[in-house]
């Protein structure tokens, strides 16, 4: 014989396409109707959900779209491998270690390589923390200096000095130029009126 189904016109139907949406389904009762719909990662939006009803028994998911802003990389990459995984903003993946082969050093205040993306559509991102291998070194006449060499990376440079006994002024250390040079050291001298 003949038979008809019934029961399920009190029920929301699930859409058969999810794809950007994380959804969590509650009660499909249409009566106790309670669905939650957030954007998964690599879609933008806010997700919002439209009960079914008896004209449209599937419910409906709205609001999220995939994500296409991307950042760009920096025009100079030098002292740096970087790999790109990833250059859309919402799942921005970017690793980058300094480079190979000692021309290029981790900087002394940087624990790794940081990374910075984008914060809108075409933007660079950033990289920080190599500096090129390049050193001073210590001039070959201290007369007249105490030196306490901190850092000697260029790019980093750090020497404290004092004058030493029976020099006076305001010392200084200034940086050298160029890798493998001394760095320079100014401010003391003989100090002609020690009684003073």
């Amino acid at each position: 014989g003949v038979y008809a189904l019934s029961g399920c016109k009190d029920f929301c139907m699930s859409p058969a396409e999810t794809s950007g949406y994380k959804v969590n389904e509650k009660d499909l009762k249409i009566k106790t109707f309670d669905v939650e719909a957030s954007c998964l990662t690599g879609y933008i939006g806010t997700a919002s959900v439209i009960p079914c009803s008896s004209d449209l028994p599937v419910y409906q998911l709205r609001g999220c779209t995939l994500d296409t802003r991307m950042c760009k990389a920096p025009p100079s990459t030098e002292g740096y491998e970087v790999s790109e995984n990833s250059l859309v903003i919402s799942t921005f993946d970017v690793s980058a270690t300094c480079a190979k082969g000692g021309a290029w050093v981790q900087a002394p205040d940087m624990e790794k390589v940081k990374i910075s993306p984008c914060v809108a559509d075409q933007g660079l991102y950033r990289l920080s923390g190599c500096v090129p291998n390049k050193h001073c070194v210590a001039p070959k006449n201290l007369t007249g200096y105490i030196v306490n060499e901190k850092q000697l990376l260029i790019s980093h440079f750090d020497v404290a000095t004092s004058c030493a006994i029976g020099y006076a002024g305001k010392p200084v250390a200034s940086a050298c130029g160029d890798d493998g040079k001394p760095y320079i050291l100014s401010g003391c001298e003989w100090d002609t009126n020690p009684c003073t």
